[in-house]
Formats: C-alpha cells, structure tokens, sequence
C-alpha cells in the first residue's frame, strides 16, 4: 500500500528570533533609560518639572484634546532653545563641550547627553579597556595572520618577517592612511610583508582587500582553486547577492552563516569572523582619524559634510535648473539615509564629472565618494564598530566635570569587586546571553505562546524581578544554575541515540573520535595502514602538531622504515588529499597552556569539563568564573584557559563512543591485549582498522552494535508513549522531523484501513529548495583520482578519455561509476563497455535492506550477471566475498 501526503515544509525559526531578539534589545534599552530617569527625576524637577513629561510625550500635537500637551523642545523657553541649538547643533557637539568644560551646565544639557550615550551605548565585542589610539591592533592582526598562515598552509609558510619588530608599526600606519585609497592602502602593507612566492601575494592580498573594507575574496584566501566558477561564485556571493561580499554589508551575520554552510570548515569561518573583528577595529580608527573621542570626530565629520555640501551648492548647483535642484535632494535625502547607495554615488560621481569644476578638485571628490568620505554623516552604519568602552569613556569625563555641580552623578556601587558610578553601570552593564530572557518560565509559560521554552533564567530565593537593576543583578539572578540550564539547552542530540546530549566539536573525545575515523580509511599504496603503525602516528604527529599533511606522514613512515620513499597516501577527507581535516587541537592547546604532565595525570573529564566550558561562555569573565570552580585549576591556569573559545558542537554522544558495547572477538587483526568481549566504539577505532560504519552498519551486525542502539532507544523512548514527541527528540533538521511527522500521519490512516501495522515501512522525501555546501564536482574528483602516479599510466588511455568529458555528462551515475571504478565491473573485475552503460545495474553492497545508505561508498556498476549472483540476503556467494 502506498501513502502520499503533500504538506509545506518546516521554516527556522531564524526570522522569528530575529524579531524577538530586537523585541527584547529595545525593552531593555527603555529599561536603562527608565533607571536613567530615576537617578535624574527628583534633581530635574526642581529646575522644570515639565522636563521629563515633556521630552515623554514631545510627539502630541498641541491640538491634540485626547492626551495632555507638554509643550516641544528642550526647554519651555523659546530664547534659551534657539540658543541652544546654535550652540549645540548635533548631540555630538554638546558631549564634546561638557567632556572638555569644567563650568557648570545646565542639568538639563546633562541629561541630554548622557541620555544619548545610555541609549546608543556601542557594542560589546571587546573586552577590557579600549582607547582611540588603540582601536586598530597592529599586534594582534600579525599574530592573527601568523596563526592563518600555520593553520592552513602549514608545509609552506607564506609570510616571512611577522616576527619584526617594527612591523606593526608600519602597518598600522599604511593601513590607516585616509590621504590614499584603500587600494593603494594594501598596495603599501603588501611592500612591507615578506612574501615566500606570488601565491602568498596573492593571498594576503585578499586578506588585506577584506580589512580595508573592499570585498572579501574568501576562494583566493582559502586557494580554493578546484572549485568550479559557479561553486567560487556562490562563496564570493553568499545569499544569492549579486554584489561581492564585503564586512560593510548590512547583512554580513547572515553572510557569515550562508559562508558557514558553504565551507563546512569551522577553522575557516573562525578565521572570517575574527578578520571581520580587525575590519571593524580599522575602520574605527578611521572613523576616529586623529580625534581622541567619538565625539570630537563626529564633530568633524559634521564640518566636512558642511563644507562639501556647500562647495557643491556654490560650484555645481548654482547652475541646475528647478527640476535638477529637486533631483539632487532626493538623491541627497536617500544617501542621508544609506538607501540604493550604488545609483546615489554614481549620480554624485555624473554630477561632479559633468561640471565645470578643476580636474583636481573632481579627483578629490571622485576619491572621497569610493572610500564613502563625501559628504559623511554622524549617524551611518559604520557607528556599529564602536566599541561601549568609548562612549563609558566620555560619560567618566562629563561625571568628572559636572558631578562637583551634581554630587548625584557620581554615586557608586560595588560588584565583583569592582566600584563604578551607577550611571556607568547602565553603559557597562549586559545581561549575560546564558541568563536569557529576564522572565521566570512559570510566567512565561502563562503570557507567552512558546510556553517558556525559550527562558530558563534562575532567581535567587526572596528576590523580585520587579527591583532587578544592574546594580543589584548579582544578589537577584542565580547565575550558576542560570549558565548550567544554558548548557543542557545548548548541546545537540546523538545522532544514533535518541536523546543523548552530544559533545562539543573540540572535546578532547571527538577531537580523537575524528582523527581515528581518518587515518582508518586512508590508504597508503591502496592499502589500509597496519593498526601498530597508525598507533605510532596518532601518537607522535597528531598529538605533537596542531595541522598534519600528507607529507607528515608520509615522511614519518619513512624516517621510521614503515614505508618506501615511493609511497602515495590516499583517502583522506581533504578533497585536494594534502592536509588532514581532523586535528587534536583542543589536546595540543591544552598541552601548550597547562603542559603534558598535567593533561596526562588529570582525569578525562576535568579536561573535557574545560572544553565545554569554553565552548559554552564566550564572556571572558564569565569563563573564569566557570574555570575557578574546577578545584583541579590554579588561578594562573584558569585565567590562561579563560582567553579561548571554542565553537559548535559534534553529532555524537559521549555515551556511545565510550560504552563498552563492541564485540571485539570476532575482529581478527587488532591489538586489543587479552582480546576482552566488550569494547568501546572509540577503543575500537584505536585498535583496529574498522571505521564507525564498519563498526555498526555490517550487514549480519557483527559487533552487535546496533542491537545495543536499538535496546537503548526503545528503553529510553519507554515513558514517552506519543510517538509524535519521540520524533522531537531525535537529532537533525526540522524539516526532516515535519517529513517524519507527517509520515506516521500517513501511516495512522493504513492501520486503520488495514486493521494491523505494516511489517516494513520505507519513506522517500522529495525535498525542494534546499541549500547546499560547496560541492566539489564529480569531474575535479576524477581528475585528482587519476593524477596519481600509481594509476596514471596504467589507465593513461582512460585517463585522455576522462578529460573530454564534460563536467554535466558525469552527472550520469552509470558513468561516474564507470570512471570510479576504472572501467571494471566490480564483482567480476571483467572490464565494462561505455557504451552500453544503460545494460548494467548499479547495485548497493550492504542491501538496503539493511541500511538506506545510497553514497557511492555503497554503490557500485555492475553487469545484470554478477549482480544475479549477490541478491538482497543476509550471505554473500563465495566466489564474490573474496573480491
């Protein structure tokens, strides 16, 4: 019986997020500036007790009879108002005045201006003290390359002289030049770096063009030359843009996560994420220019765009008629708000082309519109990049000049230690992201439609939300118990045991769980490495090196006599078979910071205690914090430890790789010493040469493995007696989920029709629109395949044959195979006829009866004959087993 069922498929919950995370930032603003108002309200009234109600409701009309009318402006007279605004024209221009006056101000004027830098307070992507003169980090930048350059072209370093003294120096100061181009910029830091060939010009050249602000060429940084045009086009053009990808993008976190997707390499996005952080470091500094403080440089940012509009009101739209003068404004208008910014610079560029104007003026102007000078505006996206620590900086300055007018400006509080005025408490202070929403989940699940699933913050006995201030946070919300529900909500689930949290990416386990499962399925000269010897390597490359290539172990097998210089090495997960994708970085980081006795002596799980806690707290504080409690740690270690982060989280459990669930007896070569019934999976990849599909996905469930997973599931699914909710708590996409959902729907209707259940039940989804990673195409895997020396003679005339294939002819999985396989059947091993594809069956190895895998792993092209011979049972005919 067949059942079909059409349904729309499951949307994430990324736009509904979107909206609640600006909900919850905007509440939070109006909950400092309410705070503000309470530190002000008392002082304020005694000088205008209209003050406040005025500003509250300065959007009523005075005609309005349905809400009270308080007047408009800031004071409720109109002399002192114009005066105020001659002598203030922008906000920007009163903070200047109060951080350098030592006179007393107006209270009011106070207001205003710390009243702007509460609720337009910066970002909080730095920690510690920041400065002007310190918003670029010409150090750091070199160490940041320093470790790209190690990370991802380890067997051929590509920068020379990082390590000179007066490197960073000249950098920052090329870099940083307004009076040149920001192609010229890079052109000059490229005069300053040794480069070891052309290659690595042409990769920090990308890298620099990414800082300066131009566009972020991740395929020439990456050397992601096998790639096909479309596939480098789509990682240069996430989210379908038809504009190259620059840190300046409005959309650049989505950007980001598209490029995620794309690349499939943490180490990679790492590596974008932190550039982005120098982009945005860089672009303050030239936001700032020469200016000790926000203020002061949108001050001056006023004064150019004063005087470009009125050189171009005098030399240029002095001679426009009515019509033209109007299509300027609009043009204007839409560049003050950043809209359609490509049609408004080329017309400011026809306009400035087409005048009269000199040539060299034109070139100024010209210039200033590519680098976005002309006519700059004091609010602007590019205000996103200053950090909170600059505008607390100025609030400090105007406390010191006014709170000896004010007493009340400098009132304190003390927490973690720590003594601050309340005012900058409000700019210091963050909910911390693991607290979540301020709401109780009792009350969420009365008032909101998610039912509390989305708040899990914990308070303290006898506390009440309706005090909390930042000033009493700590005394209010139990953070600890708040961090550790963060933790549970956060990890993922097993993909093979429902329910089952999985381990973060970089745990020391996974890390190794990662590593084993590669050096099992490479091949060196077509043959799997002998246990012993991958053992040796495990050992003393990977856990010795943060990157292994290729050519490590080949010249480790060397050195140690394990193998001829003429040796090829195959398998690996890297599509270019030069570098090994898995690494134990998180062991070798931790060997680096605490030293090999103690990573050695200490129990696992304090070291995977310490992983998970840095992949959980991004907050340096609140990681030390964490790090404290391990009695394990000294507090020099864990203030080393508190500087990492880690990100993402694995798809495997810490349950099934380390139970002893493996029958090992029936494995003939491994090194298992007496060869004990049980081990676990993780023992197994150590001591064997079996991967994890080897391990559970035999067909006859050899190791019985999967009989485990199956008992497991089935007593851990027996409280839960809805089927629906079982199928929440299984790991993947939510569009796989919906698809499950509604397949038991179908199947609730043939049981009633059929009066029983089915025996066997297969499922086929026709999903549509998917997003895919890069993909690398079936014709640059080919090629690579019959590159080896080892083939490339051998199979010279198919290998000529290959190359006229076209890249949309391989798409035929007959031919593919055909090529994979090089031209044999392979069963019978008798060669195959490309002409006649259409008269051989492509037949799986493990039967699906078994398992759904239809990779090309367990596909092969066979003739109708031998595929006869092996039919969908539980025996293999001898005559093929020993193939």
């Amino acid at each position: 019986m067949i059942g079909v069922r059409l349904f729309e498929g499951a949307d994430t919950a990324a736009e509904r997020r979107g909206y609640r995370t600006t909900r919850r930032r905007l509440s939070r603003r109006r909950w400092r500036l309410r705070l503000l108002n309470d530190i002000f309200a008392s002082e304020l009234s005694k000088i205008d007790e209209n003050f406040l109600p005025r500003l509250k409701y300065s959007w009523v009309n005075k005609n309005d009879t349905d809400n009270v009318h308080f007047g408009v402006g800031v004071f409720d007279n109109s002399e002192q108002e114009k005066a105020f605004y001659q002598d203030y024209p922008t906000i920007y221009h009163l903070r200047q005045k109060l951080m350098t006056d030592n006179r007393q101000h107006d209270l009011r004027e106070v207001y205003l201006a710390i009243h702007h830098i509460v609720k337009y307070r910066g970002h909080f992507l730095n920690s510690g003290e920041i400065s002007a003169n310190s918003s670029f980090d010409a150090q750091k930048f070199l160490a940041l390359l320093c470790e790209f350059d190690n990370t991802f072209y380890p067997d051929a370093v590509k920068f020379l002289n990082l390590d000179q003294l007066d490197l960073p120096d000249k950098i920052s100061s090329e870099i940083s030049d307004s009076k040149i181009s920001k192609s010229e910029r890079v052109d000059r830091v490229l005069q300053h770096v040794q480069l070891a060939n052309s290659g690595a010009k042409k990769i920090l050249k990308a890298i620099l063009n990414a800082v300066v602000g131009n566009s972020v060429d991740s395929v020439a940084m990456f050397s992601l030359s096998d790639l096909d045009k479309e596939e480098k086009k789509k990682i240069n053009h996430p989210v379908t843009d038809s504009k190259p990808f620059k840190y300046s993008d409005k959309e650049v976190e989505a950007k980001l996560d598209e490029l995620s997707n794309l690349l499939q390499d943490e180490q990679k996005i790492e590596f974008l994420s932190l550039l982005k952080l120098s982009f945005d470091g860089l672009t303050l500094k030239m936001l700032l220019g020469n200016a000790k403080s926000v203020s002061e440089a949108m001050v001056e940012r006023y004064k150019v765009h004063k005087d470009d509009l009125k050189f171009i009101k005098e030399n240029i739209l002095n001679s426009f008629s009515k019509d033209k003068k109007k299509e300027f404004d609009k043009y204007y208008e839409a560049h003050l708000a950043e809209k359609d910014v490509d049609n408004v610079d080329k017309y400011f560029k026809k306009i400035i082309d087409d005048s009269i104007i000199s040539k060299d003026k034109k070139i100024e102007l010209l210039q200033k519109i590519d680098d976005h000078d002309f006519l700059p505006s004091q609010r602007s996206k590019i205000n996103g990049a200053i950090p909170h620590q600059l505008h607390r900086n100025e609030l400090d300055k105007i406390i010191s000049q006014q709170s000896k007018y004010y007493p009340f400006l400098a009132d304190s509080y003390t927490q973690n230690g720590k003594t601050e005025t309340k005012l900058a408490g409000l700019v210091n202070f963050r909910v911390p992201y693991y607290v979540g929403p301020l709401v109780s989940k009792e009350n969420a699940d009365r008032n909101n439609p998610d039912g509390g699933q989305n708040h899990w913050v914990e308070f303290k006995e006898n506390t009440s939300l309706s005090n909390l201030t930042p000033w009493n946070f700590n005394e209010i919300v139990d953070k600890d118990k708040s961090a550790a529900k963060f933790i549970e909500r956060l990890t993922g689930m097993d993909t093979y045991l429902i329910g089952e949290p999985t381990l973060p990416q970089n745990s020391l386990l996974y890390q190794k769980y990662n590593v084993l499962q590669e050096l099992n399925n490479i091949r060196v000269d077509n043959h799997k490495l002998d246990v012993k010897i991958k053992q040796d390597v495990f050992e003393h490359l990977f856990k010795t090196q943060n990157s292994v290539s290729a050519k490590d172990v080949k010249n480790y097998l060397i050195a140690n006599g394990y193998a001829a210089p003429s040796i090829q090495i195959t398998g690996l997960s890297d599509t270019n078979e030069k570098t090994f994708n898995s690494k134990l970085s998180s062991y070798n980081y931790l060997v680096d910071k605490l030293g090999r006795t103690f990573v050695e002596s200490v129990k696992s799980d304090v070291l995977e205690k310490i992983i998970e806690l840095q992949t959980v707290f991004e907050d340096k504080t609140v990681l030390l914090r964490q790090l404290s409690m391990i009695s394990e740690l000294t507090l020099a270690q864990a203030n080393q430890l508190a500087e990492k982060h880690w990100t993402g989280w694995g798809r495997l459990s810490r349950k099934l790789l380390s139970s002893k669930v493996v029958d090992v007896n029936k494995i003939t070569n491994s090194t298992f010493y007496p060869a004990t019934s049980r081990q676990t999976i993780i023992d197994t990849l150590y001591h064997t040469q079996l991967n994890l599909m080897e391990i559970i996905n035999n067909a006859e469930d050899l190791y019985g493995v999967r009989q485990w997973i199956s008992e497991q599931n089935k007593s851990d699914s027996s409280d839960t007696n809805d089927v629906y909710d079982q199928i929440q708590e299984l790991a993947g996409d939510k569009k796989i989920k919906r698809g499950i959902t509604q397949s038991f729907r179908i199947l609730d209707d043939i049981v009633k029709a059929m009066g029983g259940e089915p025996e066997r039940v297969y499922l086929e989804f026709a999903r549509e629109n998917q997003q895919s990673g890069v993909s690398f195409s079936r014709k640059n895997l080919l090629s690579k395949l019959y590159e080896n020396d080892s083939l490339k003679q051998t199979f010279k005339e198919l290998k000529s044959q290959l190359e006229s294939e076209t890249k949309e002819n391989l798409q035929n999985d007959r031919l593919y195979l055909y090529y994979l396989q090089q031209g044999r059947d392979m069963y019978s091993n008798d060669e195959l006829n490309i002409d006649q594809l259409s008269s051989y069956d492509i037949d799986h190895i493990i039967p699906q009866a078994y398992t759904k895998d239809n990779s090309f792993d367990n596909r092969v092209l066979v003739s109708s004959k031998a595929n006869r011979l092996k039919r969908m049972l539980l025996w293999y005919p001898v005559k093929l087993s020993k193939k």
